[in-house]
């Protein structure tokens, strides 16, 4: 799991981690 949201940040996609659901989401 962490390794894929490494990727997407190495991609320049920004990734967040909402505290409130507990999952990932994707900051446009």
């Amino acid at each position: 799991m962490r390794k894929m949201i490494n990727d997407l940040r190495n991609q320049g996609i920004e990734i967040k981690f909402s505290r409130k659901t507990g999952k990932y989401f994707i900051n446009n």
